[in-house]
């Protein structure tokens, strides 16, 4: 009504569904408290997810780009001590562990869960595999030497090394020999088997119950993952020494960016979504690196 007199004062008649539209936004609309948690960002299309991936990803190339053009360190290595990938990809834990959380509360079966994690992430490594080994090596094989001779031979070793997702051949054959970067094919794949262990991580979590019934408890482990980061930094190796299984630094690293993520989750209707907050948790992950 309030819509309809405002046009009719005009002497214009107001667009039905224009009208419809705005009362249901005006009926629908959440609290003020609770308008800019991560919840109610979860609530809209366009929450900017895909965006923030495509912008890791280009992180990522242009990271890379100075090794493979042998153009030395990046410019902003000496600012923030570690290289515009390592960044992304630490942000990219972080996005994960914000999302597995959701898809394994939304999933409700550890074995569709599984499935769906194993179908995230082994189609496309063994298509990126088989691509790399079998069309682009070959390429550069016949540029190289005019010939393909012996060369089936290193396509199969490095697709026999590469078969459980951990990275073991970075090489094919002598391909690539005089690159700066010399003979490593897949230095952009060695993260997925992390990315693999911290998914049996939320499994895990949520097979307990940690999830659903003691999110403290994922806190606390996400607390205790920043003191085993901080011993580790200050002693190389300490933890390996406690656990040399299933500890590798790289795990070091990751974990705890993919439980801040879960932590985010799980708390989502309480923690607002604005500037002061987002500075504060740059200036703990420049802490972190």
């Amino acid at each position: 009504v309030l819509f309809r007199s405002r046009w009719e004062r005009r002497g214009v008649r107001a667009p039905r569904g224009w009208i419809q539209r705005g009362l249901r936004a005006m009926s629908t609309s959440a609290p003020e408290a609770t308008a800019h948690t991560f919840a109610a960002l979860l609530t809209r299309r366009g929450n900017s997810f895909g965006f923030v991936r495509l912008a890791l990803a280009c992180m990522v190339i242009l990271s890379h780009s100075w090794t493979l053009s042998g153009s030395g360190s990046e410019a902003l290595a000496p600012a923030t001590k570690e290289t515009l990938g390592r960044l992304a990809v630490y942000a990219f834990f972080v996005l994960s562990g914000f999302l597995i959380a959701q898809s394994y509360a939304s999933t409700g079966s550890l074995v569709r869960f599984l499935w769906h994690r194993l179908l995230r992430i082994g189609p496309g490594f063994y298509a990126c595999l088989l691509v790399i080994a079998v069309v682009l090596s070959s390429i550069q094989r016949f540029v190289e030497t005019g010939s393909l001779a012996g060369h089936w031979h290193d396509v199969g070793a490095f697709l026999w090394a590469n078969k459980a997702l951990r990275i073991h051949s970075y090489g094919i054959g002598q391909t690539l020999a005089d690159h700066p970067y010399r003979f490593i094919w897949v230095g952009a794949l060695w993260t997925l088997i992390y990315e693999l262990k911290c998914y049996l991580l939320a499994a895990a979590l949520g097979v307990t119950g940690m999830l659903r019934r003691a999110p403290w408890l994922v806190v606390l482990g996400y607390v205790a993952t920043l003191v085993g980061v901080a011993l580790e930094t200050r002693q190389a190796g300490v933890l390996q020494g406690w656990c040399p299984i299933w500890i590798d630094p790289p795990l070091i690293e990751f974990v705890p960016c993919f439980l801040a993520g879960m932590v985010a989750w799980l708390y989502r209707d309480r923690i607002r979504v604005s500037g002061p907050l987002a500075l504060a948790l740059f200036e703990i992950g420049r802490a972190h690196v």
